[in-house]
């Protein structure tokens, strides 16, 4: 994918919007899986209704919505950087779901890696955001919402092969707190222990 000259400062803006929103929505779903843990109910705006089979229907477009938009968002990154001979695919062993290849050298990947993967996330959160306003006006257009923020979520878990586990890596290390990382994770864990066994006790 090339990019034109007068595509070149809209393809920018937009990586720098939904980086931006994908780096910030890493801490925001570590922080909602912990209010889940601690108060263990989701709040109905976060949750489709059912309503008809057309409510099916913009599920599953919802759903390609957001995978396509997450994957494009990839490519605009390094297509911005001029990164050439990329590969665009869906995966159907091991963790389900579309990626996005192309062949950089290990100084590009560490430059790129940060925008390229929070970008993604980005992406889903501008569509959640979107369309969260039409939650009380039109209950199709919320599933659209509701759709994309569960993604966000499923892809914004800092786990290792997770979109949020490479932001979460690439932030550590920008802030030079590489070594700190695991026991941050550690500990994230032990609170979410530590409140579902208060639940459990309490």
């Amino acid at each position: 994918m090339r990019v034109c000259e007068s595509n070149k400062k809209i393809f920018n803006l937009y990586e720098l919007a939904v980086g931006g929103l994908g780096a910030l929505s890493v801490p925001s779903v570590l922080l909602s899986i912990t209010l889940f843990f601690a108060y263990g109910s989701i709040p109905d705006l976060l949750l489709p209704s059912f309503k008809d089979s057309l409510s099916f229907v913009f599920l599953i477009s919802s759903l390609i919505l957001g995978l396509v938009l997450h994957e494009f968002s990839h490519i605009i990154v390094l297509a911005n950087r001029g990164v050439k001979n990329i590969s665009v695919g869906i995966s159907i062993s091991g963790i389900w779901g579309g990626f996005v290849k192309a062949d950089v050298s290990p100084e590009t990947y560490s430059e790129i890696k940060l925008p390229f993967y929070s970008s993604g996330l980005g992406s889903n959160l501008l569509i959640f955001l979107l369309f969260l306003p039409f939650a009380k006006i039109n209950p199709y257009l919320h599933i659209i919402s509701v759709v994309n923020f569960w993604l966000l979520v499923m892809n914004a878990i800092p786990a290792p092969l997770m979109d949020g586990g490479k932001v979460f890596e690439s932030i550590f290390k920008r802030l030079n707190l590489e070594k700190y990382m695991e026991l941050i994770s550690a500990g994230v864990l032990l609170i979410w222990l530590m409140i579902i066994i208060f639940k459990i006790l309490f």
